[in-house]
């Protein structure tokens, strides 16, 4: 796994692609499946999320909040309460996000993967909110998780630190 370059980038409120998210948020909202959403004047990119009875966790929103000042599209899916479901979609793959408050080191970083595996998803997205990971750990993690994992392949591993910078890593090969 090796950390990437690059990626997705916060759009320019002037460019053809922030005026076409904006539109797309704009629709989205109004089609009546989503009761909630966000557009970042800042990133280009958006949240949203699906009718539901049950609300997402505030650090969920707030991973969310930072995709999209990163210039990601955020669709967060229904929360059910009783089944084990994913957050939602990054653009066109399905994510599943981890918020560790305990944990430390790269055994930490191995367990969140282990808990997007579990859910069967593309991207795995760790939010450090509580600086639980140094950049030493999450590679150390990554490594440990590959090891005994070799056929699992995540399209991309998001990490979000504390500061809300947006961080991702993909397999090298």
């Amino acid at each position: 796994m090796a950390k990437t370059k690059g990626g997705v980038r916060p759009v320019s409120r002037r460019t053809t692609t922030y005026q076409n998210r904006w539109a797309d948020y704009q629709s989205l909202m109004q089609s009546g499946k989503y009761s909630d959403g966000f557009f970042s004047e800042k990133g280009g990119g958006f949240y949203v999320v699906e009718n539901s009875t049950f609300k997402h966790k505030p650090e969920e929103m707030e991973a969310a909040t930072h995709l999209a000042d990163s210039g990601y599209k955020v669709y967060l899916t229904s929360e059910t309460g009783h089944i084990k479901t994913k957050e939602g979609d990054v653009f066109s793959y399905s994510y599943e996000q981890s918020t560790p408050k305990d944990a430390k080191g790269g055994h930490g970083v191995k367990k969140c993967l282990g808990h997007a595996k579990s859910k069967g998803v593309d991207v795995a997205v760790i939010y450090d909110k509580h600086q639980r990971f140094s950049s030493k750990n999450i590679s150390a993690g990554i490594q440990e998780f590959e090891k005994y994992n070799k056929k699992y392949r995540f399209k991309r591993i998001i990490v979000i630190d504390h500061n809300g910078k947006v961080h991702t890593h993909k397999h090298e090969s």
